[in-house]
C-alpha cells in the first residue's frame, strides 16, 4: 500500500550509521596510506645500489670485509623482498573496501534520489482526493496513481538496499581492518624474524669496520694513557705508606734507651725485684 510521506523515522538505519561510515572510511584510507609506504620503502631496500658497492669497494679493499658488508645487505634485502607478499595483500584488501565502500555510497545517494520524486508524485496525488478543485480525467487520474505508486516502490527499494548495504559493510568493518592491520605486522615480522643474528652479523661487521678506520688505535691509547695514571696513582701511594715507617724507625732509633726501652717496657718490670 501507499506509504506515504516518510517522516525522519522512516529511514534511521542507513542515516543513523553514517557518521560511522565516515570513520570506517578514514581508517581504510589510513591503512591503504601506510600500505603504500611500506611498498615503497620495501622497493628502496630490498637491494643494495651497485654504485655504492662500488665505490666501497675503493675506500675498504679488504675484500672480505667488502663480501660481509654485501651479503648482510643482501640478506636485509632478502627480508624486505618476503615482506612484500604481506604488503601487496595488505594493499589488495584495503582496495577492496575502499571499493565496496563506494558502492554503498554509491546505493546511498541512489536512495536520496529517489526521495525528491517519491515527494513529487505524492503531492500530485493528493489532489485526487480533494472534493473541489480542478476536474481531472479518468486517464490522468489513473496516471497520478500509477505515478504514487512507483515513486513509492522506487524509494522504498533504495531505501532497503542501502540500509541494507550500509549494515553489512560496517557489520564486517572490524574484521576487514583487523585482517588489512594483521598483514602489515605480517610485514614487519618477516623483515625483523630471527633479526638478532643479523644484528650480531652488522654488530661484528662495525667492529670491523672502525678498525679499518683506526678507531681501536686510538682506544688503545686511551685504555694505556689510563692504565699509565692507575700506576702513578699506585705509585705515589705506594711511596707515601714506605716513606712514613722509615719516618718511625728512624724515631725509634733515636729514642734513649732509659725507664723505658725501645720496646716500651719498664726497665723495673724486667729487673729481679727487691726483698720485702
Amino acid at each position: 500500500g501507499d506509504v506515504g510521506v516518510p517522516d525522519a523515522a522512516a529511514k534511521p538505519e542507513a542515516l543513523g550509521r553514517l557518521l560511522e561510515l565516515a570513520e570506517f572510511d578514514a581508517l581504510i584510507s589510513a591503512l591503504a596510506t601506510c600500505g603504500q609506504s611500506l611498498a615503497d620503502a620495501s622497493a628502496r631496500l630490498e637491494s643494495v645500489p651497485p654504485k655504492l658497492m662500488q665505490e666501497l669497494s675503493s675506500v675498504f679493499p679488504d675484500g672480505d670485509t667488502l663480501a660481509t658488508l654485501t651479503s648482510s645487505f643482501e640478506a636485509c634485502g632478502a627480508r624486505f623482498k618476503r615482506s612484500k607478499v604481506h604488503i601487496e595483500t595488505a594493499q589488495r584488501l584495503a582496495g577492496a573496501a575502499q571499493m565496496k565502500g563506494a558502492s554503498v555510497k554509491e546505493a546511498i545517494a541512489a536512495r536520496d534520489a529517489a526521495w525528491a520524486p517519491k515527494l513529487e508524485a505524492d503531492r500530485n496525488a493528493e489532489v485526487l482526493n480533494k472534493r473541489f478543485g480542478k476536474i481531472l480525467s479518468m486517464d490522468d487520474r489513473r496516471a497520478r496513481l500509477q505515478a504514487k505508486q512507483k515513486a513509492n516502490d522506487a524509494f522504498r527499494r533504495s531505501d532497503q538496499e542501502a540500509t541494507e548495504a550500509l549494515a553489512n559493510y560496517l557489520d564486517q568493518s572490524r574484521q576487514v581492518a583487523a585482517e588489512i592491520l594483521a598483514e602489515i605486522c605480517r610485514s614487519y615480522a618477516t623483515v625483523f624474524a630471527d633479526s638478532q643474528q643479523l644484528s650480531g652479523d652488522f654488530r661484528r661487521l662495525i667492529q670491523r669496520l672502525l678498525g679499518h678506520a683506526g678507531a681501536p688505535e686510538k682506544d688503545t691509547q686511551a685504555s694505556t694513557r689510563r692504565h699509565a695514571s692507575r700506576m702513578d696513582t699506585a705509585t705515589t701511594a705506594v711511596s707515601s705508606e714506605l716513606g712514613g715507617r722509615a719516618m718511625s724507625y728512624a724515631a725509634l732509633e733515636k729514642e734513649p734507651v732509659g725507664a723505658a726501652g725501645p720496646l716500651g717496657l719498664d726497665a723495673a718490670a724486667s729487673s729481679p725485684r727487691s726483698p720485702a
